[in-house]
């Protein structure tokens, strides 16, 4: 058997306030990227925390963040714990991915918006 270590349950929200682990490894993951280029950082890291995989396409135009992203090297610990409890509430799921997308797409999530 496998210890969940969150509870989300069918009716639960997405508080990043219930959630201070989960902002501090985000904070820590920012840190950690911020000499990349920007483009398609939330796209790429939320691929990599539903599926394990980052596009192909997003890999060639940012290397160096795939690179970072797939090598197990981000303190990533408690974002697939909650990933993972969210499984079973679409709701609260949806809720944390924008939650990282809106984070990791403030300074643009393209190409075109983005700075390198």
């Amino acid at each position: 058997m496998i210890y969940q270590k969150y509870l989300v349950k069918v009716e639960d929200h997405f508080d990043p306030e219930r959630y201070p682990a989960l902002i501090s490894e985000l904070v820590s993951v920012d840190i950690r990227m911020s000499a990349l280029p920007l483009y398609h950082r939330a796209e790429m890291l939320l691929s990599f925390l539903n599926r394990k995989t980052i596009q192909s396409e997003h890999q060639k135009e940012n290397p160096g963040l795939a690179t970072l992203i797939s090598s197990d090297t981000l303190p990533l610990e408690n974002t697939f714990s909650l990933f993972a409890a969210s499984g079973g509430n679409r709701m609260f799921r949806s809720e944390l991915e924008e939650y990282i997308r809106e984070r990791f797409s403030t300074n643009g999530d393209s190409k075109e918006g983005g700075h390198s």
